[in-house]
């Protein structure tokens, strides 16, 4: 029977559609409404979940009997979980059980257990059977001791109830909606499991219409719509696109130029999860309302990082180095707890002020800090009030200070009550949610959406009991909220944004389908971890049934060409837009459309060159958004061209040929000689052979910058600030000018999204911010001492030099001439009593400290050797501008008291990293007259130079690859050596501990260590771009050497 048919037979009472999804099955009725203007008043959808739940229901009210506990699928879950974690299954380790596997577990013990499997599982079942229908005992035992009723024992319940009774008159006493005249109607398509047949089974027993079955199989009016018949009348478009986010651009540029401009009568839909990300960056981007109808995972919101980011600190005994992370979270701050709004504690700052008093981390060290800073606090203000010397200002800034400190104390002991181990998990996540609450800013949208998810499905946490351990919660609390989502309330003026999943309720005129490449449309279900697919069938088949109930891994899944038609078939008389990428530009490869989009072009006689190009990146400039189409297809088909080119390389087996040619010196940079240190194979590739590397890939939309364009940031502002606001230009005032600082942050961001256009101004504006308060805090550390000890004045920022010469020679007497460009960041210097001219030589690094240690120390990071020579060179030549500068006649000695590394973007401790100790241990001469003057490079660093340059210079290119080789081997050994003493001072040690001599055959040798590091670690901590064609990690591109 046909659902209209349904809907307008006569009858007295109501008429009930079991479906699978209520809100589908209430979209159709109000199209026929709409449509046929058949009334819909007395015709209802509902599961037969919920029609099994208020028969219980209404049977314990009308016996008084105890309601019952019924839980969701959700909350089953977590008590299978826990059922899991404490009953032991050889084939199931404890700590591989996340909420996701065992999910997909439980999902496998139902099919079984509402298909009467769990007695007969045939003849041949092996283990994992055995095991099986013990976990289902227990599970079932679990639930019975607890009064706890999932779906599957709610319906065994429930035909219990029904096979008790009489007549259709005492079970309209539990479900009086099921009155004389009722009829039931089915739109359920798969199959009915052995449980739920059973029960409408019973159901259908008292429901009779006219001597008819109760129940009617039905068929809704658009069951054999075919794709012809769902794109008539309606305005088809369809898009190609240069990857994802070019796809999600064009939707939000349609969507904005549309000439109703009515957010409301929009719907998209996106096929792959890679999508959401694309749509709100860029629908926030262009101010577009929308609401995502799925919900959207909690982990990208900056509260639920937070969580985690606490979660991990009191994981590691409550870590002082993991909340850093929490302290340069974005959304904390200090304001709520503040007693005036005079009162500004920056977290960095009080992180950072804890950590000079040294007071390490650990539960009982955060109170006795607490303890002490209170104290501290007390004497203090209560000293300044007797101090008359002091101004009510300056009065005021010292209570101001001290109060700081007492928050952040106190915050750190709120942390560690959060996490007492004698708390259950739904506590501590609830204690956590509201101290989150409590220190981030008020104003967030998303702050009352992700309140309302934790408190509503915090309850699911509530099946635990207190016998897990304290990691086990805590991990229990992460998979929490890995698989949080967040809900938008409906907005009837925002645009809808749903995933493509299945039968869609349709209910706008206007639609996109974002994603349909190739690739993009499987829905084939995930193997269980327990008990795999194909066994499942066979138990199934074993007990009586031909075909498994679900879909299987591996089968072709026809109903979802279907399920779209039908979804494309709800929209009345509108415009639908197709769109799919025909580049991936993650994988750096072709993408195709889709075989469905394929049916649709051709069911509308459109050829695949008639497909419309979507638009490219927006570029700002003087706040006028240009779509620059021309533009970034240049910059595309250039760089898709390098890439075919390089592809080519690597398929050649002949070999290219570089011609011969003699050089009188070679020029090299900064960056191109800490690229030739770091790998000389990457030097060869880049500026020898002129091998270039594009950056294909989109920008995922959650960030802005790129690790170039931070670096950019940081250099311009920076220079901007001490060329300006230091001496000699202007007086030192002992303060950060922030107002000032914050234009010149801002101006920078402007520039940049020439060069990289955002795609979140949310999320552009939210980086601005934060770098602008790291450089503020760094700024606030480095003005304080600048005039502590000496009158330090800014001789130059960004100081360029260029031809500085330089003859590299080597221990065996090698000779190479190289002439050296860059720039110097930042050089400072003061003049003492003597007419000593003291200097400092600084370079900006916006990577982390570690690592840049770390290279130094391996003699890859030599960029300051350079600076240092570029540096003598400068004071040579400006001798009467320096002497203008610091105001004497003549400088009776030089000295470079300090040359190094400074890091804005990290915390205090790490702002700054001096090699001026190294370069004194070098034999270098960093102080005396002007002609005394001296650096050099290291004698390892001047030899291959002179080994792999000078081939270069001499036009001997065939020789370098060779000379790279042996510098990598070397390089490799080296390190391979180091982990060998690293492991033998081990086994030294735990003899010498024991009172044992040790013998040679007690150490280990350098084969014994060779798999610790290899090849392939050495690549990696380079971060090469040319993996693709080079000769050692994929025996790529040769070169031959023409004489010509």
């Amino acid at each position: 029977m046909m659902l209209s048919e349904f809907a307008t037979k006569s009858t007295d009472g109501r008429k009930i559609v079991l479906a699978n999804r209520v809100s589908y099955a209430n979209s159709l009725f109000r199209r026929l409404n709409i449509q046929h203007g058949i009334d819909i008043f007395n015709i209802e959808a509902m599961t037969l979940s919920d029609v099994a739940k208020e028969l219980y229901i209404g049977y314990c009210a009308v016996k008084g009997e105890k309601f019952p506990q019924i839980l969701d699928s959700d909350e089953s879950l977590y008590v299978f979980d826990e059922l899991l974690h404490h009953h032991e299954c050889k084939t199931l380790a404890a700590q591989s059980l996340t909420l996701t596997t065992v999910r997909d577990i439980l999902n496998c013990i139902n099919e079984l257990r509402q298909n009467d499997l769990t007695d007969d599982y045939g003849s041949d079942g092996g283990a994992k059977v055995t095991e099986i229908k013990e976990i289902i005992a227990v599970y079932e035992d679990t639930l019975n001791e607890r009064e706890l009723y999932d779906t599957s024992r709610l319906y065994s319940k429930s035909i219990e109830i029904l096979e008790g009774i009489a007549d259709q008159k005492e079970l309209s006493l539990y479900l009086p909606y099921l009155s004389k005249g009722a009829v039931l109607g089915n739109l359920i398509s798969n199959k009915w499991s052995d449980v739920e047949e059973r029960l409408i089974a019973l159901l259908t027993k008292f429901l009779r219409f006219n001597d008819e079955q109760g129940l009617y199989e039905l068929e809704d009016y658009m069951t054999d719509i075919d794709l012809k018949k769902a794109l008539e009348n309606k305005d088809i478009n369809i898009y190609r696109a240069y990857g994802c986010a070019n796809e999600v651009r064009q939707v939000a540029f349609d969507i904005k130029n549309c000439k109703t401009n009515i957010y409301g009568d929009v719907q998209v839909f996106y096929t792959s999860p890679e999508y959401l990300n694309y749509v709100k960056a860029s629908f926030d981007a262009d101010e577009i309302p929308y609401v995502i109808s799925n919900g959207y995972p909690a982990t990208e919101l900056n509260l639920t990082q937070l969580m985690l980011a606490l979660i991990a600190a009191a994981r590691e005994n409550y870590s002082y180095e993991l909340l850093e992370n929490v302290c340069l979270n974005p959304a904390v701050t200090f304001e709520n707890v503040a007693e005036s709004d005079s009162v500004y504690i920056n977290p960095v700052a009080g992180y950072n002020d804890a950590l000079s008093k040294g007071i390490g981390w650990s539960k009982e060290r955060y109170i006795e800090y607490q303890k002490r800073t209170q104290k501290e606090a007390e004497d203090a203000i209560s000293e300044v009030s007797k101090d008359d010397s002091k101004t009510q200002d300056e009065k005021k800034y010292i209570v101001e200070r001290q109060k700081g400190k007492e928050i952040f104390a106190d915050f750190l002991t709120k942390f560690v009550d959060v996490f007492d181990h004698e708390k259950s998990a739904s506590k501590i996540l609830l204690e956590l949610w509201e101290f989150v609450r409590l220190y981030t800013y008020k104003k967030n949208r998303e702050r009352e959406k992700l309140s309302e998810s934790i408190y509503t499905q915090v309850k699911k946490l509530e099946y635990y009991d207190k016998e897990r351990s304290f990691e086990d919660r805590l991990t229990l609390i992460e998979d929490f909220l890995n698989q949080l989502t967040v809900n938008d309330e409906p907005e009837p003026g925002a645009v809808a944004i749903s995933v493509m999943k299945g039968i869609q309720v349709v209910e706008r005129s206007l639609v996109y389908i974002l994603g349909l490449s190739a690739g993009k449309l499987s829905v084939d279900t995930k193997q269980s971890p327990i008990l795999l697919d194909d066994e499942k069938r066979r138990y199934i088949k074993n007990a009586g049934k031909d075909t498994c109930p679900v879909v299987l891994a591996g089968e072709k899944n026809s109903a979802r060409r279907k399920d779209i038609c039908r979804t494309l078939a709800e929209i009345n008389n509108g415009g639908i837009t197709f769109l799919y990428n025909d580049y991936d530009t993650t994988a750096l490869r072709q993408s195709s459309p889709s075989v469905f989009l394929w049916e649709i072009a051709e069911e509308l006689g459109i050829k695949e060159k008639d497909f419309k190009e979507a638009i490219g990146y927006p570029i700002v400039k003087d706040d006028i958004r240009i779509d620059a189409d021309d533009l970034q297809k240049g910059i595309y088909d250039y760089g898709e061209k390098k890439r075919k080119e390089a592809e080519e390389n690597r398929k050649k087996s002949g070999k290219e040929v570089l011609k011969k040619k003699k050089l009188d010196s070679i020029t090299i940079s900064a960056t191109g000689l800490q690229t030739f240190l770091s790998c000389p194979l990457a030097y060869y590739y880049s500026y020898v052979n002129g091998l270039k590397v594009y950056d294909q890939k989109s920008p995922s939309g959650a960030t802005w910058l790129t690790a170039f364009t931070k670096g950019n940031l940081c250099h311009y502002s920076m220079e901007k600030y001490f060329s300006e606001l230091m001496p000699p230009k202007a007086p030192f005032t002992g303060k950060v000018d922030e107002v000032r600082l914050r234009e010149i942050v801002s101006e920078c961001a402007k520039e940049i999204e020439m060069v990289e256009p955002y795609m979140s101004k949310a999320i552009r504006d939210k980086e601005e911010q934060y770098y602008y308060d790291k450089m503020l805090s760094y700024l606030k550390d480095r003005v304080s001492c600048w005039q502590l000890d000496n009158q330090w004045k800014v001789i130059g920022c960004e100081i360029a030099f260029e031809g500085v010469e330089y003859e590299c020679v080597s221990k065996k007497g090698e000779h190479l001439k190289l002439s050296f460009n860059g720039s110097i960041d930042r050089m400072d210097g003061y003049i003492d009593d003597d007419k000593w001219l003291h200097l400092r030589i600084l370079d900006y690094k916006t990577g982390k400290k570690e690592s840049k240690l770390d290279e130094v120390d391996k003699g890859v990071q030599i960029q300051h050797y350079l600076y240092g020579i570029a540096a003598i060179k400068y004071i040579k030549d400006h001798q009467e501008e320096l002497r203008k500068i610091f105001e004497v006649e003549k400088f009776a000695g030089y000295s470079f008291d300090e040359i190094g590394y400074e890091f804005p973007y990290e915390s205090k401790e790490n702002y700054g990293l001096s090699v001026t100790f190294i370069m004194n241990g070098c034999g270098n001469v960093l102080s005396g007259g002007l002609d005394d003057l001296k650096i050099d490079f290291q004698e390892n660093t001047k030899d291959l130079m002179c080994k792999v340059l000078g081939a270069y210079q001499a036009g001997n290119l065939k020789d370098i690859p060779a000379e790279c080789d042996k510098f990598i081997d070397q390089s490799i050994e080296n390190e391979l050596q180091k982990k060998l003493d690293k492991e033998n001072k081990k086994i030294s040690d735990r003899f010498e501990k024991n009172n044992k001599p040790i013998n040679d055959s007690d150490l280990l040798k350098i084969e014994d260590v060779r798999m610790k590091y290899t090849l392939k670690d050495y690549c990696k901590e380079r971060y090469c771009d040319y993996k693709d064609v080079c000769r050692r990690w994929v025996g790529g591109i040769e070169y031959e050497q023409s004489d010509e």
